[in-house]
């Protein structure tokens, strides 16, 4: 085993330890709220930009890795065709959930967009 394999694992607990923090000071605003008998103050609808990004470059990169495969598995030996067809038939799966992922938050953001816009 070598050092750099607990970098990740690290990092993982590290912002795990801080979004824990953060989850626990919301909460107790918001019970700081109920036990005045207020309904705590519903934070404004915000989709950031940066999840539409993500997220289309993750369905790019999943349609070229399944687009890389299918064409090995055209292109190569009949004998190693059934190997790329099937490392690629999986993540052609997950690929539509992605996609439709991609369009629901594109929707959210041309809502708020326009929410903002009338204001």
């Amino acid at each position: 085993m070598h050092y750099t394999d607990c970098i990740v694992p690290a990092v993982i607990v590290v912002w795990a330890a801080f979004e824990y923090h953060r989850r626990e000071q919301e909460f107790k605003e918001k019970m700081a709220y109920f036990a005045r008998g207020l309904p705590p103050p519903q934070p404004a609808p915000f989709h950031p930009s940066w999840r539409l990004w993500t997220t289309g470059l993750t369905a790019l990169s999943l349609f070229a890795f399944v687009a890389g495969m299918v064409f090995l598995g055209i292109t190569t030996l009949p004998r190693y065709r059934t190997s790329f067809f099937l490392i690629a038939l999986p993540f052609a799966f997950l690929l539509p959930v992605l996609l439709l992922i991609l369009r629901r938050d594109y929707r959210i953001a041309r809502r708020v967009s326009d929410r903002k816009g009338d204001s």
